[in-house]
């Protein structure tokens, strides 16, 4: 049993932890005895409460070719599709070392992409289920690992040896009532009985993405393709990517004019391309185009603005050009509601108010445990009274309520999550990873105005979650990418619910979702789109960390979501942008062409007799190298003294016979 150093990015483990293989063939165990077989239970994603039961380990005796060490191991415990057990070893020598290790024997079919985050603490108990020796805890993500053998975690000194002999020589008196006798008399004439060993266990089930390998192809795995990052252009891919999803807007950008746009300064025609690339393109899109429309500089495209922000920047872009279009107002149509803020007195019939548009919902997630707890708090009423009072104009001042309530929600809903938050204790702003949750089904009746205009209840007012934008990081900076159902083949209405947790662990085609992740698109489970962008979660004295939480979440209502999500097709695009994409596409690939051109072509410089005779004096801006005396003409890189002789001639009209070149070294 020669020990192993664990690293792995996925694993949080103790200075102390170690990966072990035992020895194989260790001496007879003996009995099992009163071994008690624990029954664990069928847990399910997300934390459990914590249980604690009593683990019965028979003793046996290993000797090691390096070192004296004894090996005291378990029964075996099937759980999960694994066998699991524990593991004591004490190292004898210059330092008395006593470990133990909680953990399975490797078997190939859970090499997969779900495993266990386990928070763990051993004990060891008298007979009346008394602690007597307190272990460490410990966390570790077991599952997806490549070796073979033993796969464990836990400390090569978790108990005091001291006071873990004088556990063992107690434990004997009382089951074989003998005396003091030499220690490793005691494990070899314990063999085959038992030590109670607690076992608590806090377990979390999670998702551990798979890693895309280097020639992965996410058109020939999707059917779909990704945008090329350009430096720091992430948050810009993944806001396109849901706008693009999101089939009705795409169908409006294809029909917004273009005879008079210039693909170097119209947003309109370069997001018409971005469009149409990704419609069509066989490989990752560049997003080159769009960002020189914006008037970006390179350095620009490598800094990193908010996604929130930059939305707002592209649909009013958008808004200005729709208008006297055929798609005239389309993007309000799509993505605004209508807000009412108001102040209301308490005493006298007096009130204020202003109905404005909104097209995103910004939702606090600080003291928030879901979507849900933000709406309450988003249209809690305030009280205006004492010194805080409402000046209400002829009646002075009055008590009064103040709020904010929805007129109307929009066909596509965006929520903005507000992750980051200024720190007046520390002046600077903070991200908050709180835990999370948003459902993937939306119900909003509620939050509407008892007074709200009647065609905002024609439809209930039930969302589908369709993307999720995640932000990966800090404060300080980051990486964006996002989940999203791109069609309406993947909205299963039968299937869902308000409540999320119906729906936790079920692989269902119809729930199909791709990670849009710049160049790289790839299908996912909704476990990995949805629980797993929830954010942090946290348990007393431990917690599971996690610096990737859902952004933005954009909701399609229920009602309309077959229509939006109308599959688009080559059809949808218009013959005449077609052909002018098209030319433009020729205009650029005719462009690079000549570029490339350009570097194949170096230039030599020649003088004839007749420049020689005319050449009559030196001075520092008139000798043999100046442009005065020489002749410059084009030749391919890669030519022979012979193709520049043969170029020469041409341009004195002679035969190449009668030339004859000498070289003129610069110095």
């Amino acid at each position: 049993g020669l020990a192993e150093s664990v690293t792995d990015d996925d694993q949080h483990i103790d200075d102390n932890s170690l990966m072990c293989n035992p020895t194989a063939g260790n001496e007879d165990q003996g009995d099992i005895g009163d071994s008690v077989a624990v029954i664990y239970p069928n847990i399910e994603y997300g934390f459990k409460a914590e249980w604690t039961d009593v683990y019965r380990v028979p003793l046996s005796l290993v000797a090691s070719q390096f070192h004296e060490q004894i090996d005291i191991t378990g029964p075996v415990h099937t759980w999960r599709g694994v066998d699991w057990s524990i593991l004591f070893r004490l190292q004898l020598g210059a330092v008395n070392l006593v470990g133990a290790y909680f953990g399975y024997d490797e078997q190939p079919y859970y090499l997969n992409e779900n495993r266990l985050r386990v928070h763990y603490q051993l004990q060891l108990v008298d007979e009346n289920d008394v602690v007597v020796v307190e272990g460490r805890d410990s966390e570790f993500i077991f599952g997806g690992h490549a070796r073979q053998g033993r796969v464990d975690n836990g400390f090569n000194s978790l108990f005091a040896y001291d006071a873990f002999l004088q556990y063992l020589r107690s434990l004997y008196e009382r089951m074989c009532k003998a005396g003091d006798i030499p220690f490793l008399n005691t494990v070899a004439a314990m063999r085959g009985f038992t030590l109670p060993v607690r076992l608590k266990l806090l377990v979390e089930e999670v998702y551990v993405p798979r890693v895309i390998p280097p020639l992965y192809n996410s058109k020939e795995n999707t059917g779909l393709v990704g945008l090329e990052n350009l430096g720091a252009t992430c948050y810009l891919n993944a806001l396109l990517q849901m706008l693009y999803h999101v089939n009705s807007f795409r169908c409006a950008v294809y029909k917004l004019p273009h005879e008079d746009e210039n693909l170097a300064t119209s947003t309109t025609l370069a997001l018409q391309t971005v469009f149409r690339n990704l419609q069509t393109s066989a490989h990752e899109v560049t997003t080159k185009d769009l960002t020189v429309a914006f008037g970006w500089t390179s350095a620009e495209a490598f800094l990193q603005q908010d996604v929130q922000e930059m939305m707002r920047v592209l649909i009013d872009k958008l808004e200005d050009k729709m208008k006297g279009t055929v798609v005239d107002g389309l993007t309000k149509e799509l993505f605004a509601g209508r807000v009412r803020s108001y102040i209301k007195c308490v005493n006298v019939q007096y009130e204020s108010k202003r109905e404005e548009d909104f097209y995103d919902i910004q939702l606090d997630v600080k003291g928030c445990k879901n979507v849900y707890d933000s709406f309450k708090k988003y249209i809690e009423v305030e009280m205006l009274n004492e010194e805080n009072q409402y000046e209400a104009g002829e009646y002075g001042k009055q008590d009064a309520h103040k709020g904010v309530i929805f007129e109307t929600f929009p066909p596509v809903l965006t929520v903005h999550l507000k992750r980051f938050d200024f720190d007046l204790q520390t002046m600077n702003f903070t991200k908050i990873h709180d835990h999370y949750e948003f459902p993937l089904r939306l119900e909003l009746d509620p939050y509407l105005a008892p007074d709200c205009p009647e065609e905002s209840r024609r439809v209930p007012n039930n969302y589908l979650l369709h993307s999720v934008l995640v932000h990966q990081g800090d404060v300080g900076g980051g990486h964006y990418y996002a989940y999203i159902r791109p069609t309406t083949d993947t909205f299963n209405y039968s299937m869902l619910s308000a409540d999320p947790a119906t729906l936790a662990g079920v692989a269902h085609p119809d729930q199909q979702w791709f990670k849009f992740n710049d160049e790289v698109v790839s299908l996912v489970p909704q476990r990995e789109a949805v629980d797993n962008c929830y954010g942090r979660r946290w348990k007393e004295g431990t917690g599971f960390r996690g610096l990737s939480s859902a952004y933005m979440l954009v909701y399609i209502r229920e009602a309309e979501a077959p229509q939006i999500m109308r599959p688009v097709t080559m059809a949808d695009i218009p013959a005449s942008l077609e052909e002018r994409l098209q030319t433009e596409l020729n205009a650029k690939l005719a462009a690079e062409k000549r570029m490339d051109r350009l570097h194949q072509i170096d230039y030599v410089h020649f003088a004839t007799e007749q420049d020689v005779t005319s050449f009559t004096a030196y001075s520092r801006q008139d000798d043999w190298l100046s442009k005065k005396c020489l002749t410059e003409i084009p030749v391919l890189r890669e030519s022979t003294k012979l193709g520049a002789l043969l170029k020469i001639a041409d341009a004195l009209h002679c035969s190449p016979l009668e030339v004859r070149l000498w070289e003129i070294d610069e110095h």
